[in-house]
């Protein structure tokens, strides 16, 4: 085994070591990295920077400019200089070390490369200063960032006041709290000649000595086309300035919610599509599935289903189990996938829901709930109104399809071949029907035969009970757009029931033209109009977009 690597971060101009902090924390939860053991996470404060406060040399500001003499004129050489002393610290143990840098730290670190080649085994550069010296004398072009940084408070009388004036301060809205904390923490530190006061620890006429060139795509989109082979360009974060690093540490978690009768794995060639979009690109961190009650892993037969009929009529079966009260309970189980992600620190993060039919129901009960829980919803028609006539004849149809439906089979083989022939899965996308196939067919040990996950007694329970239905007030709770999908050929999507929550709550829904050819199973007939419609609609929710703001609450 070979030895473990170590990770340098360098920071950009103005900052300091302690804003990696909270990427540090989401990487060492990975997947990736805990499975990779002994490696290092270290971040360096740069020259002028931090820890490294030096105001021994008084900067010289030529206001025509503006311009800064320093020894910060020279900032990304220092930087690399120290970068390479580090590097070569881990390095000449036998360590590999992979640079990751932002700005100014990730100029340096390319520097670092270059005057050393092989020092790195990898860089990770978000949105190098890079290009041509700056002329001087009477050529030197107007430098707005360095009017900018002259003009920036620096001194506060105490450290809650400084805390208090950035938490407030308008051009660090944008930037992610705990990002905002952590930067405080290195950039903050008390006045060497004032007692009780607190400065910027890199003085703003020295941050204006350094480079302030911003990031040009073209220009590395250049640099990737002629070297294919070292450098790769990844699409832009939507959405992001170049204090990207500070806005977003981390990308959006979508949470899938399947059908009912289905299982989790039913969104794997979604996610599939998804994860191949220039969009998501480096804009998702997390896809997230997750088996509903008496479903796929959730397998429970412990309660057995009492089939009766409805007023003794042999054409109106029905079916008593806990799952007939499936609103309460499936709305339950999305709350608590909610508050698992919550609990892994991920709070902060935007979150878009994605459902199907009972999924969908669950996810927009949720939000009506606990309004402000997602940033985006996105409905594949959700199973919504009251239990009336027309539906009661509808429920008649469905307990009575699915209660006849087979249930045991001899081998998965016998019940791969019964599924992959059955007429009513002949619409299905063949990729869709083995990913169905792998989650709701099980093998039952004491039976000695494959069955399905979900028994059709439970399935049939949820047909016989009650659907969503949301008040008033619930309607208008939602924080977040919430956009509704359908099928052209469905039986159990009334267009004008949610044609009417458009009309009363614009700002909240959208209901979609439905898709063409396609019934309440859109997703298991066309996943790849099924993902267009969820891309299209990412596309034009707020996470997605610059200058994201939640919705207010309309109660």
């Amino acid at each position: 085994m070979g030895a473990s690597p170590m990770l340098l971060f360098a920071h950009g101009a103005g900052f300091c070591k302690e804003i990696w902090a909270p990427i540090i924390r989401r990487m060492q939860q990975s997947a990736l990295l805990q499975h990779t053991v002994g490696v290092d996470f270290v971040n360096v404060d740069l020259p002028f920077h931090g820890s490294n406060r030096d105001n021994s040399v008084v900067a010289h500001v030529d206001e025509k400019g503006p311009h800064v003499t320093h020894p910060a004129n020279n900032a990304i050489a220092l930087a690399s200089a120290a970068l390479v002393q580090k590097a070569q610290q881990y390095g000449s143990a036998g360590r590999p070390v992979i640079g990751i840098g932002h700005s100014m730290g990730a100029a340096a670190l390319w520097k670092a490369e270059i005057s050393s080649p092989g020092m790195f085994k990898g860089l990770v550069l978000f949105e190098p200063i890079y290009g041509p010296p700056t002329p001087t004398g009477p050529n030197r072009p107007y430098n707005f960032m360095a009017e900018v940084t002259l003009k920036r408070e620096w001194k506060w009388p105490s450290r809650e006041a400084a805390i208090s004036f950035f938490e407030n301060w308008k051009s660090f809205l944008s930037w992610d709290r705990e990002s905002l904390s952590c930067w405080m923490q290195g950039a903050i530190v008390p006045d060497e000649t004032d007692d009780g006061a607190v400065v910027l620890a890199c003085h703003p006429t020295v941050e204006a000595g350094s480079s302030t060139r911003m990031y040009r795509q073209e220009i590395f989109e250049g640099i990737a086309s002629r070297h294919p082979n070292i450098f790769k360009m990844h699409a832009p974060m939507v959405g992001k300035s170049h204090l990207m690093v500070l806005e977003d540490p981390e990308g959006s978690t979508l949470l899938f919610a399947h059908a009912t009768g289905f299982c989790k794995q039913v969104w794997d060639p979604v996610i599939r599509r998804l994860k191949l979009s220039p969009l998501l690109q480096d804009a998702v961190d997390q896809y997230v599935t997750y088996d509903q009650p008496y479903h796929g892993v959730n397998r429970d037969n412990s309660v057995l289903g009492q089939v009766y009929y409805k007023n003794d009529d042999p054409t109106a079966p029905r079916v008593s189990h806990p799952m007939n009260k499936w609103p309460e309970i499936s709305a339950d189980a999305a709350w608590a996938q909610v508050q698992k992600l919550q609990s892994t620190g991920t709070e902060s993060r935007p979150l878009i829901g994605i459902g199907h039919s009972m999924g969908a129901a669950a996810l927009w009960a949720t939000e009506a709930k606990h309004p402000g829980t997602f940033d985006g919803l996105i409905l594949f028609e959700p199973i919504y109104g009251e239990v009336d006539a027309e539906f009661d004849k509808k429920a008649d149809f469905l307990v009575s399809l699915t209660l006849a439906r087979e249930k045991k089979w001899p081998s998965m083989e016998a019940a791969i071949a019964h599924f992959e022939n059955w007429n009513n899965f002949s619409t299905w996308d063949r990729e869709m029907l083995a990913s169905w196939i792998e989650g709701a067919v099980v093998f039952d040990e004491e039976q000695q035969a494959a069955v399905l996950s979900c028994d059709p007694v439970i399935e049939a329970s949820v047909y016989a009970g009650s659907r969503l239905v949301l008040t008033e007030s619930e309607l208008a709770a939602p924080r977040c757009p919430v956009t509704f999908h359908s099928g052209d050929r469905t039986k159990l999507f009334d267009r004008s029931v949610f044609d009417s929550f458009v009309a009363v709550h614009p700002n909240i829904y959208t209901n979609h033209a439905p898709l063409p050819k396609t019934s309440h199973l859109m997703v298991f007939e066309d996943p790849e109009a099924a993902t267009n419609a969820i891309l299209s609609d990412l596309n034009d929710l707020s996470p997605f977009q610059t200058g994201f703001q939640p919705l207010e609450s309309h109660l």
